[in-house]
C-alpha cells in the first residue's frame, strides 16, 4: 500500500510549527501540534503546496530576528514536508475549480467568500489534487464548504476536512 498523502493548509501548519500566536489560538495550536506529530510519527507524507509556503513566509519581516526565525521555520518545514510547485497543470485545475465555484455548477456564495480568498483556496486544492493527495486538512470552514461542493459534484477527489478531534483513530481507520 502506498504512503498516505496529506496536505496541510496554512492555518494548520502555522499553529503546529509557530510560537508567535494569539493566546486565543492556544487550543487550536495544541490540537494542530498533536496532529502534526501524529502524522510525522506514522510516516505520512505531508505535502506543502507552494501557495501555502508563500502564505507562511509572508508574515516574516526584514528584521534580523524575523530572518533568523524564518530560516529556522524553513529548516523545520524541509524536514517534515514535501514542497510542491504551482505548475501549469495546477494552474489549469485551479482555474477550472475557481470558475466552477465562481459562476458554474458549484457556485459559492460571493458574500460569504471574497474572490481573492476563493482563488487562493482553489490554487491550494488544485495542488493537492495534482499531487493526488488523499486529504487536505484546514480549520477554514469556508474552504471546507467550497471544496465540499466540488467534491459532491465529482469535480475534485480530495476530501477537505478540519483537524480530527482524535487523529489516532482517524488515521488508523484509513490505513
Amino acid at each position: 500500500m502506498s504512503k498516505k498523502k496529506i496536505v496541510l493548509d496554512t492555518n494548520v501548519l502555522s499553529w503546529a510549527l509557530r510560537d508567535k500566536l494569539k493566546e486565543s489560538d492556544r487550543p487550536k495550536k495544541i490540537k494542530a501540534e498533536k496532529y502534526f506529530k501524529h502524522l510525522s510519527d506514522n510516516n505520512v507524507s505531508i505535502v506543502l503546496p507552494a501557495v501555502v509556503l508563500f502564505e507562511l513566509l509572508s508574515v516574516y519581516s526584514d528584521t534580523d530576528s524575523d530572518q533568523r526565525d524564518k530560516i529556522q521555520f524553513m529548516d523545520t518545514l524541509s524536514r517534515h514536508c514535501q514542497v510542491t510547485d504551482f505548475d501549469d497543470e495546477s494552474a489549469v485545475v485551479a482555474a477550472e475549480y475557481f470558475n466552477l465555484t465562481h459562476s458554474g455548477a458549484c457556485r459559492d456564495d460571493s458574500a460569504e467568500r471574497e474572490k481573492s480568498k476563493r482563488k487562493t483556496d482553489t490554487m491550494i486544492l488544485a495542488q493537492a489534487a495534482c499531487e493526488k493527495a488523499d486529504e487536505l486538512i484546514t480549520n477554514d470552514r469556508g474552504f471546507i464548504k467550497l471544496a465540499g461542493k466540488l467534491y459532491e459534484a465529482r469535480k475534485c477527489k480530495v476530501t477537505v476536512t478540519d483537524i480530527p478531534e482524535d487523529p489516532q483513530i482517524d488515521i488508523e481507520e484509513f490505513m
